[in-house]
């Protein structure tokens, strides 16, 4: 009954997006826009001349019934989230304050992989508020332990984290060709081994001229369960640091021995970005945009911080 009340606490105070809110008439910032416009409505029905100095007022009142609203549904909702256990109420304030919504408001067409299957959308709503899908199997398939959410996302023998690491490689590297790039390399060798077979280096992707013209930029993506135990007791930035700097000193010294640089890739399976990866994709989109790909663009980048197209390689 409180995940159902959570879901229907609109704009940005919840956490559904507000575009998709909107188009499900669910949501109660409809009601302001009519007191915004009431006078414009009024004027328009009557066939009158339009007071513009009233039409200005009526405005600023819908303006101020929207702050009033949006303070009463961020109230509401922070009430709501603490009324979870811990390791939930982490999760939902995590995708509240990172706004992980963004795959809700894109059109979901076959061209782009948007079209998840009825079963996908509710196995991705229960997710989204920090539930468990239905119908998992009681067991994991490949290493027979207890299997709940958290398991699937840290099991190395499942295949599912090497799946989404290899989905968000191949989406960068088809996202560079779009942007008209050339020399994109997928899993480019940064060292060869020794004799022995040992110490070789190798990235998730490269190309040429992304940063600085004719320069080698090289990528590796990691990404982490921020609801895994392990996690449990550091901040999400505390996280995201010592991943980056883990990958920083595994990969910096031999990039730039080869005069290329270095980006870590690091992101939450919710599509939470590392400030380093948002860049990337700014940097991305700005690309995109010169080769005339506003459509993917707007995919990219949305009018949330974090990718949708992204969001779903996730």
């Amino acid at each position: 009954m409180i995940t159902k009340k959570l879901i229907f606490y609109a704009d940005r105070h919840a956490i559904l997006d507000s575009e998709f809110m909107i188009q499900s008439k669910l949501c109660p910032v409809s009601s302001v826009s009519k007191i915004a416009t009431s006078f414009l409505t009024q004027t328009i029905t009557t066939g009158t001349l339009l007071d513009i100095s009233l039409h200005e007022a009526s405005l600023r009142n819908g303006a101020n019934e929207k702050l009033i609203l949006e303070k009463q549904l961020q109230t509401d909702t922070l009430a709501l989230i603490e009324s979870f256990d811990d390791s939930r109420k982490r999760s939902l304030v995590r995708k509240l304050n990172q706004k992980c919504s963004a795959w809700l408001s894109v059109i979901p067409s076959k061209s782009n992989h948007f079209d998840l299957s009825p079963d996908e959308f509710r196995d991705a709503i229960a997710l989204q508020y920090g539930g468990t899908p239905s119908n998992l199997p009681r067991l994991c398939d490949a290493d027979s332990e207890e299997f709940d959410v958290n398991h699937a996302l840290n099991c190395s023998k499942g295949g599912l984290v090497y799946g989404r690491h290899n989905g968000c490689r191949d989406l960068n590297c088809d996202l560079l060709k779009l942007a008209g790039l050339k020399q994109i390399i997928s899993e480019p060798i940064l060292r060869e081994s020794d004799d022995n077979g040992q110490n070789g280096l190798r990235v998730d992707w490269g190309v040429r001229g992304f940063w600085k013209p004719q320069r080698q930029a090289l990528f590796d993506v990691c990404i982490i369960n921020a609801d895994s135990p392990s996690y449990s007791q550091l901040s999400l930035d505390a996280v995201f640091t010592a991943k980056k700097n883990t990958k920083k000193h595994h990969y910096l010294e031999a990039a730039s021995a080869r005069r290329a640089s270095f980006t870590p890739f690091i992101a939450t399976c919710d599509a939470v970005l590392d400030i380093e990866a948002e860049g990337y994709l700014k940097r991305l989109a700005v690309l995109l945009s010169k080769n005339g790909n506003r459509h993917t663009v707007r995919l990219l980048v949305g009018s949330e911080p974090e990718s949708k197209s992204v969001s779903y390689a996730l």
